[in-house]
């Protein structure tokens, strides 16, 4: 049960904002993309990785995590992050969305989620980022031996 509540001028401001849902593999640049955009864009940049990574931290993302990964049962998870999205848009007129999200299903329940919370249909784009195999294997590798260099 969502608990927020938007004010009409949060209702406005969510409205009217561009939101900007950036999927792909790993290793394709998503988290890059994301941050690229809003350093020389300004958008604000919600990592989609946020439950995962803080888990440990946040009772309701390990709820969250758990259910997607041990249950299958992704909904919670996605709704999470339209969710952070549409929380995001109430102070941002600019919203980037970046996550791994592969199937579509999982990207129209964001959808969903976004135009229900009151986000406009049309102010929402979708960018999916592909990789060349050889170029992503070689990312992964360098990225790999970096953080065991700095193990």
């Amino acid at each position: 049960m969502n608990t927020t509540t938007t004010s009409s001028n949060e209702y406005a401001t969510i409205k009217s904002a561009q939101i900007v849902y950036v999927v792909g593999a790993s290793g394709t640049g998503k988290t890059f993309t994301g941050d690229y955009m809003q350093v020389m864009h300004g958008y604000h940049h919600v990592d989609g990785d946020i439950p995962l990574k803080h888990m440990t931290l946040v009772p309701k993302y390990k709820d969250i995590v758990e259910l997607r990964f041990i249950k299958d049962d992704w909904a919670p998870h996605y709704s999470e992050l339209a969710q952070l999205t549409l929380e995001a848009a109430k102070d941002n007129d600019k919203v980037v969305l970046s996550h791994a999200t592969d199937k579509n299903v999982q990207r129209d329940h964001v959808i969903k989620k976004l135009i229900e919370g009151g986000a406009s249909e049309d102010k929402i784009s979708i960018v999916q980022l592909t990789i060349d195999p050889k170029v992503k294997a070689r990312g992964m590798y360098l990225r790999t031996k970096r953080m065991a260099e700095q193990s």
